[in-house]
């Protein structure tokens, strides 16, 4: 699973796509598996940015939009043009571990990385080290996010501070805000209409105005995303759904349609006043308190797991309807470690990479806490077993052992879970599957 820690993109906008969506009405997303490529919503349609207005290079991680122009970037290399343009690749930065991507309305690029800020302009490359804006560790307190104001100036979200683009150059912010602890660090900011800039941590939110910080205490758990709506109220994306800010009052949001198992990662509101979410179960987009998500079942979204969403102006008009695709099916062996068959042992497949890690209740199982779309069935004498009716996806497999005793099918390094990726119309074969005693 790929960290919420690395922002990809400008917190405002993305740009044409495709040589049809406007600036001001595209939403785009960036899937959490790195073998997929973001996609737009345009037109009413998903639009990749590896189709046929493919970039320069493959693996896009990162996206921003600054005026006409569009960057994207892998972990080594960034691309940019100018509306329709062609495709121009910068020189090389060097700089291997990049965390964020950014850029301001006269062109200038800016990318987080392990050291510092860089900085391309004129063809070429720039560098400001952390240490320059009172950073002690550039690994735990580097970029989360660059983020545009209203007025067209640029700022960078630090772990602990911000920066902001002055000059030609970056300045560190004086004041350091008021955190619970100093391990505390941003998961997460967004600008308002105002201009303010809210960040978002454990200990609750730390608001900027441009002149002072103002907090608002509260135990988050797992903040990852934060999105603040035309009246003002902040909504944060949690381990558990969605918390809002209003008024100095903290509250669970109840969003219809929204199942529990369902884990946002992360936020942004479209000038229609619809919010929008990239989630562990695909993209959802919730209109007057009640919420529609697509993902691979019934739509043409690469992949399930969202993990940035980036949005320009009033949003599309247009929505993608739902597409029911056909299902598919799963079937399989299970033996035990004398090649024998398992017969009578429950299997599990839900649409969440889970990890060995994962706990659950008692009288749960792995799957029931984890995932809103589950499949479970028993083996034959011989250790066979099969599924139907499955929609096309990526699915974890989990076997009960024993009674009340789940051994998680793992992959090479034994923590990543191995998946089955199930096709539309079409039953999957796994291979004979050895599974021994928790």
């Amino acid at each position: 699973m790929i960290l919420r820690a690395a922002i990809a993109a400008t917190a405002f906008a993305f740009c044409a796509m495709a040589g049809t969506a406007k600036a001001n009405d595209t939403a785009c997303v960036i899937p959490g598996s790195g073998s997929a490529a973001p996609f737009c919503v345009d037109g009413g349609n998903f639009v990749s940015l590896d189709g046929k207005d493919k970039a320069p290079f493959t693996f896009i991680r990162h996206v921003a939009i600054c005026g006409s122009r569009l960057v994207v970037a892998s972990s080594s290399e960034v691309a940019f043009r100018e509306g329709g343009g062609n495709w121009a690749k910068t020189a090389r930065h060097g700089k291997l571990a990049m965390t964020a991507l950014g850029c301001d309305p006269k062109g200038a690029i800016f990318i987080g990385h392990k050291d510092g800020i860089a900085k391309f302009e004129g063809g070429q490359w720039s560098d400001t080290p952390y240490s320059t804006l009172n950073v002690a560790n550039g690994i735990l307190d580097g970029v989360k996010r660059f983020v545009t104001k209203p007025n067209g100036s640029v700022w960078v979200v630090l772990g602990r501070n911000l920066a902001r683009y002055e000059g030609g150059e970056w300045k560190p912010l004086g004041e350091a805000p008021p955190l619970p602890s100093e391990h505390v660090r941003f998961s997460d900011a967004t600008v308002d209409k105002d201009g303010r800039i809210w960040l978002v941590h454990s200990g609750g939110l730390s608001v900027h105005d441009g002149t002072a910080w103002t907090s608002h205490k509260e135990s988050l758990t797992g903040p990852a995303g934060i999105a603040v709506d035309k009246d003002g109220k902040a909504w944060i994306a949690v381990i558990d759904g969605l918390r809002i800010f209003s008024g100095g009052t903290w509250q669970k949001a109840l969003i219809g349609g929204m199942e529990p198992q369902i884990k946002p990662r992360d936020l942004a509101f479209d000038g229609r006043g619809r919010l929008w979410m990239a989630t562990s179960w695909g993209l959802g987009v919730v209109e007057n308190n009640v919420g529609k998500f697509w993902r691979i079942a019934n739509s043409d979204v690469p992949f399930d797991d969202m993990r940035t969403v980036v949005m320009a102006g009033a949003g599309p008009a247009t929505l993608p309807p739902p597409q029911d695709k056909p299902t598919g099916g799963i079937k399989g062996k299970l033996e035990g470690d004398n090649n024998a068959g398992l017969d009578d042992v429950r299997v599990e497949f839900c649409n969440v990479r889970l990890s060995r890690f994962t706990t659950f209740r008692s009288g749960d199982t792995p799957c029931s806490t984890q995932a809103p779309l589950t499949f479970s069935t028993r083996t034959a004498k011989d250790g066979a077993f099969s599924v139907e009716k499955v929609p096309p996806g990526d699915y974890s497999i989990v076997v009960e052992r024993e009674a009340g005793k789940w051994v998680l099918i793992t992959g090479s390094i034994g923590i990543t879970s191995e998946f089955v990726r199930v096709a539309s119309g079409k039953v999957t074969t796994i291979p004979t599957i050895t599974v021994k005693p928790k």
